[in-house]
């Protein structure tokens, strides 16, 4: 027991001299590892903004090397603060910062200054790189003012050369405008007589065509236009009065005249001899202004004669030939003398009509009340198959005009409904179709 009294005084004199030697060694290591640690988080970015901007295998393993010691750094500081106290107290006495961080540190710094090196080494390069292309710029832009200089000289001579031959083009241009006016007289010349002989002989082929149809046995049995509109015409100075429209009816009939749509105008009146007074005077008001009407009017006898709804339309047919005889071989498939032949049924005939119009343009039928019942005597339909047909297969701005007494009401009814006709009234006094009322007995007092 005294012996080992001296061993155990001397080892705990050698622990109690330790311990501030200890206590310094941890502290240092612990603010020099946060230092280290800030510093190398400071170079980061530097290095890696180097390694986007000299992007070559020595610079990538440099920087690779530099990581790796960092991360190797990183470990062992982890490694480190993670230990116990017991432990941090052995390592500040064992492995203070000399022995265990600072070979690391070092290492790091070292493989930056590498990079660094690299980088002023890479910097280097492109200046040399850069002086080189500033002084291929240089010869390039003195070899390009001589060529300017050459180009200069040259562009003068040329400009000596294009005045030149401006002055002989001129000259040329004179002669060539001299000769070229000549032969313009002489071919504006040539075109008049040609034109003038086209026109001849156009006149010639459409008055032959016109000759040709109009000498079809077809028509025989039917009047001209003159004829029927001087019959109406006398029919009407037999009579004293004159139709008279209302301002309303004025309006709406300006309105339709305008108008592509609505095709059809049914004249609406309380005696039938007013609606037909109204369509002569219509017919001359428009012819006065000279634009293309047909019509089908009654004429003398004709209730003597035996006609049909056909005869109607071949006598608008008629008319239409005579009114285009200027346009009728204008289409490039005009109306032959076969077609004429051929036609039998109603839809024949009004696409014949149709193709007559369509040269013309805008017009007018007038179809007589009268005439139109007595041909559908037998078939009343026949009448709004008719109006049917050409309201809706006649193409262009063509205006059917005719009274209300050729059709049933429930059909004028329909067309009203649907917005496909306008319907005025003339004249005055009370309607004869519409039924009276009934009159009251009348009862006559008895005297005592």
């Amino acid at each position: 027991m005294c012996q080992a009294t001296p061993y155990l005084m001397s080892n705990a004199a050698s622990k109690t001299h330790k311990q501030p030697e200890a206590i310094t060694n941890h502290a240092e290591t612990a603010s020099k590892l946060s230092k280290s640690i800030s510093l190398v988080a400071d170079l980061l970015p530097q290095h890696a903004f180097h390694l986007v901007l000299y992007p070559t295998s020595s610079m990538q393993t440099a920087v690779a090397r530099l990581y790796a010691h960092i991360l190797n750094f990183f470990l062992s500081s982890l490694k480190w603060y993670n230990d116990s106290r017991a432990v941090h107290a052995l390592k500040s006495i064992f492995q203070p910062w000399d022995l265990k961080f600072r070979p690391e540190y070092e290492a790091i710094a070292a493989e930056a200054q590498q990079v660094g090196r690299l980088a002023d080494a890479a910097l280097k390069a492109e200046v040399r790189d850069t002086r080189l292309e500033v002084q291929d710029t240089k010869s390039e832009v003195r070899d390009a003012r001589l060529e300017m200089v050459e180009g200069t000289r040259n562009w003068e001579l040329v400009r000596e050369e294009m005045r030149q031959l401006r002055g002989e083009n001129e000259r040329l241009v004179g002669l060539v405008e001299a000769r070229f006016g000549r032969m313009e007289e002489a071919m504006h010349g040539m075109y008049k007589e040609i034109r003038v002989d086209f026109t001849s002989q156009r006149e010639t082929l459409n008055r032959v065509h016109l000759n040709q149809m109009l000498s079809l046995p077809l028509w025989s049995s039917l009047p001209t236009s003159g004829e029927s509109l001087q019959y109406c015409r006398s029919m009407r100075s037999r009579r004293r009065e004159r139709t008279r429209l209302p301002l309303p009816d004025v309006q709406k009939l300006e309105i339709w005249s305008s108008q592509r749509d609505n095709a059809v105008l049914f004249i609406d009146t309380y005696v039938p001899s007013i609606a037909k007074t109204f369509m002569i005077d219509l017919i001359d008001l428009i012819l006065d202004n000279r634009i293309p009407i047909i019509w089908a009017l009654r004429y003398a006898d004709y209730q003597d004669q035996h006609t049909s709804i056909l005869d109607v339309v071949r006598l608008l047919v008629l008319q239409a030939m005579q009114v285009g005889a200027d346009r009728l071989l204008q289409s490039p498939f005009p109306v032959t003398v076969e077609q004429l032949r051929e036609a039998a049924s109603l839809s024949d005939w009004v696409r014949i009509l149709n193709h007559l119009l369509r040269s013309i343009g805008h017009a007018f039928i007038i179809i007589d009340a009268d005439l139109l019942a007595h041909v559908t005597l037998c078939d009343r339909s026949e009448a709004p198959e008719l109006l049917d047909a050409l309201r809706m297969e006649l193409s262009g701005n063509v205006k059917v005009v005719t009274a209300t007494s050729s059709v049933s009401r429930a059909y004028i009814d329909t067309l009203e409904h649907s917005n496909a006709c306008v319907k005025i009234r003339t004249g005055h006094g009370g309607d004869w179709r519409k039924p009276r009322k009934p009159r009251r007995p009348m009862t006559r007092s008895r005297r005592g």
